[in-house]
């Protein structure tokens, strides 16, 4: 059985590291190193009161394990310093809501 994606869903490229306008809700996808492709996303919509923001964080690798996973010599499987703390910072943006 195929599924024509495109036949239910109006798919949207999104620039990296960019709040991203789709009608109104606004999409920031950031980069997650993680085994699986996946990605941070954060969304915001302008309301009454300034923004309304959520943070996307499932199926992302735990801060404690990218750290276990920093390597400083590039010729190794791992992440770089610079690229851990610049993830881990991403995990830790302010938002509104929140998931229960």
């Amino acid at each position: 059985m195929r599924i024509n994606f495109e036949k239910y869903f109006e798919v949207c490229d999104l620039v990296f590291d960019k709040w991203n306008n789709i009608d109104g809700l606004e999409v920031r996808p950031l980069f997650s190193p993680h085994p699986v492709e996946t990605n941070i996303l954060y969304f915001r919509t302008l309301w009454e009161n300034g923004y309304a923001t959520y943070a996307h964080l499932a199926d992302i690798a735990s801060h404690d394990v990218l750290t276990k996973r920093v390597e400083e010599d590039k010729k190794l499987p791992g992440i770089s310093p610079k690229l851990n703390k610049k993830v881990g910072e991403r995990l830790f943006l302010s938002c509104t809501g929140k998931k229960n």
